[in-house]
């Protein structure tokens, strides 16, 4: 269980900082089209948002069953924001933003399993 939760969380910490260079690197200097910029923004962006409602799940006010239901269901709709967004994209950033992304979401399920066990 120890080494799922330590991989869960070691690719985000190395993916989402990729993704943000490769924004800065082609995307943000225009090297791509208009409609796989908008795309790589608003996945980049949906993951980023995604990897701070993950470290909001360790706090004691989302300990509350009624905030990590809220969590979890928002990481959950921010996976299906960065999906499509992801595959518009073609860099090779784009597998480590969804494996962030994907590792982020069964993370935070564990975090709120564990919880409510509680």
């Amino acid at each position: 269980m120890d080494f799922v939760l330590l991989t869960g969380f070691l690719i985000p910490v190395v993916g989402i900082p990729y993704a943000w260079s490769e924004w800065y690197g082609k995307v943000f200097r225009s090297i791509v089209t208009r409609s796989e910029r908008v795309a790589a923004e608003i996945g980049i962006f949906a993951i980023t948002l995604q990897a701070l409602f993950y470290f909001g799940l360790w706090t004691r006010l989302a300990r509350e069953l009624g905030i990590v239901t809220i969590m979890l269901s928002a990481e959950f709709l921010l996976l299906l924001v960065a999906l499509p967004c992801v595959f518009k994209w073609t860099s090779k950033a784009r597998w480590w933003v969804l494996a962030s992304s994907i590792c982020l979401l069964m993370d935070a399920s564990i975090v709120a399993l564990t919880s409510y066990a509680d």
